[in-house]
């Protein structure tokens, strides 16, 4: 199955569940500024494009059990509703990449665990986490290698971070 850079952009009456059982990869801006979707199901895609899911502020659960990639930045910027639940769902062990601004905004999610083994850059973005309110808890269970500007700027005030034994380079 393909779909298209931008199909459902701005559809701001669209809503509810999606599931594509067949999509090998999520385009750029697909469902981008679809405030009332919640759920998008993609069991085979492998990557996710810029901007895919931008501002879907209802979207609460995302499933992509064969994700490595999120290719470009800002794919699930400012998905307000998306939770610490939802967010590990999306970052599991096989994902290699993430992009720069990829969740920056999440108000919702609390807790992140970096535990990617095949991570092939293993580098935090910059504002990879940015204005992640909620965000208290970071542990690090694989190394990091640098961890950039602004990766976690603006999260919540007290927030816990665990390091694996290798320090990464912060810039």
């Amino acid at each position: 199955t393909t779909l298209y850079s931008g199909l459902f952009s701005k559809c701001s009456n669209l809503e509810g569940s999606f599931d594509f059982p067949n999509l090998g990869a999520i385009p750029t801006s697909l469902f981008s500024s679809c405030g009332k979707i919640q759920e998008v199901k993609a069991e085979k895609a492998t990557s996710v494009d810029q901007d895919s899911f931008h501002s879907c502020s209802s979207l609460t659960n995302v499933v992509l059990p064969n994700l490595t990639t999120i290719k470009k930045q800002a794919a699930f910027r400012y998905c307000t509703s998306l939770t610490s639940q939802a967010l590990r769902n999306i970052l599991h062990e096989g994902v290699t990449n993430i992009a720069s601004y990829c969740f920056g905004g999440c108000t919702s999610i609390e807790e992140l665990n970096w535990n990617f083994p095949d991570m092939t850059s293993r580098v935090v973005q910059g504002s990879t986490f940015g204005d992640c309110s909620k965000l208290s808890c970071v542990k690090f269970t694989t190394p990091v290698d640098e961890i950039h500007g602004d990766a976690f700027k603006n999260i919540a005030g007290g927030a816990e971070l665990y390091m694996h034994l290798d320090a990464p380079t912060v810039y």
